[in-house]
């Protein structure tokens, strides 16, 4: 195994372990919602308090990346995600969760810019698949998280706290071992962003912006399934725990696989076609979902998970490479978009919910994607070779 495939699979399984433990908090909403009686509105703030340290701190996290070493947020935010978590479950109050939810979230937060930029580094000329191998184990980790969750709240709250504990704890350990190849790797990067001033004149902030409006819409519907499909088949219908876990684990583990997939072809056809073919397939399967027989479910699922989660390490590539010269602020900036501010959209498909019934926020869902494809389609391909000039001195 060479060093750079051995520090990415490092790093991903970092992400898997954060993402475990924040996959957890849409599981355990219906769990506070019937602990303290709290409305689908409500429910969704919870999930917004998760999300919210997330949308505002990774673009700073990358923005102070561009300028400071950074690379130690990678232990930090593991270490805090898992802690908060441990707390939001050993909770007194509802206060208590709120709080220790949102610093789970800022763990979240730092950890994802410094670890994506760091794949970045060490993808080469794959960045495609390099993303995705980073992408896989967060994607794994959500997908993994609703069945691990359920399993382990069936034991206890504090076996739950100490389960998740003890998987912070190796992926720590994990990444300490690669710590001084990352930091070596930063170091050469942040001297070609200085020698090689040159690329700073192809940063493209008009692109960017569009392609962040539509990772924005696309992560309210990512963010939508994975709180509404515990909230929607357990407390609207009564079906139990277990087969809404099963469920989304479903939708979250063929998005594991789209992520591979889509950074390979991603790296072949180019980066726009992979994310507009992601975002033209999931509508109509959203819309179908309230209507479909439990037969068919998990196969509809399945495939929305897929198409839909294989953009997620194409998007954060191509938002790197439409600003190569702040690789920090151009990571932090799609991170925040491709992380952090799905509690907003919760909070307004929560809105839905209350006014029109649970079903309704389907066919809302079903309409993201196509207002997000429209804004796909308005950014230009980079042309050839455009960020190649600090990624080729980084890496010699």
């Amino acid at each position: 195994m060479g060093l750079a495939t051995w520090v990415l699979l490092a790093i991903s399984f970092g992400h898997f372990a954060v993402d475990v433990v924040s996959g957890a908090i849409p599981v355990l909403l219906p769990h506070w919602q019937a602990l303290y009686g709290l409305s689908y509105t409500t429910t969704g703030l919870l999930l917004l308090a998760a999300t919210l340290g997330s949308a505002a701190l990774q673009p700073v996290v990358g923005a102070v990346g561009d300028r400071v070493r950074t690379t130690w947020l990678l232990l930090g935010g593991l270490a805090l995600s898992t802690v908060a978590l441990a707390a939001a479950l050993l909770a007194p109050s509802l206060w208590v969760v709120v709080v220790a939810v949102l610093l789970q979230g800022i763990g979240a937060a730092v950890y994802h810019p410094e670890a994506s930029k760091m794949t970045y580094l060490f993808g080469g000329e794959r960045r495609g698949v390099a993303m995705s191998i980073f992408q896989v184990g967060g994607n794994a980790g959500f997908g993994v998280s609703p069945v691990l969750t359920t399993l382990l709240l069936g034991a206890g709250v504090l076996a739950t706290a100490a389960g998740y504990g003890l998987l912070g704890a190796v992926a720590l350990g994990v990444l300490l071992y690669s710590y001084g190849r990352i930091r070596r790797r930063e170091s050469a990067h942040r001297h070609a962003v200085r020698t090689e001033a040159k690329a700073r004149d192809g940063d493209l902030w008009g692109p960017l912006l569009l392609l962040l409006g539509a990772v924005v819409l696309r992560t309210w519907v990512h963010t939508g399934t994975n709180a509404f499909v515990p909230l929607y088949f357990v407390t609207h219908l009564g079906r139990s725990a277990a087969f809404s876990g099963a469920l989304l684990s479903t939708y979250l583990l063929s998005g594991a696989a789209g992520s591979i997939v889509g950074g390979a072809l991603a790296d072949r056809l180019g980066r726009k076609p992979v994310i507009v073919t992601s975002l033209a397939v999931p509508p109509l399967l959203f819309y179908l979902l309230p209507r479909t027989p439990d037969a068919l479910l998990f196969p509809l699922v399945a495939v929305a998970g897929f198409f839909l989660t294989s953009s997620f390490p194409v998007t954060i590539v191509f938002g790197q490479e439409l600003l190569p010269s702040r690789l920090g602020t151009a990571t932090g900036l799609m991170l925040g978009a491709a992380v952090g501010t799905g509690g907003f959209g919760v909070t307004l498909l929560g809105m839905v919910a209350d006014r029109w019934g649970a079903p309704a926020v389907w066919p809302v869902m079903a309409v993201l994607p196509l207002l997000a494809l429209a804004l796909v389609a308005l950014v230009p391909r980079p042309a050839a070779g455009h960020s190649e000039a600090v990624q080729g001195a980084a890496g010699r």
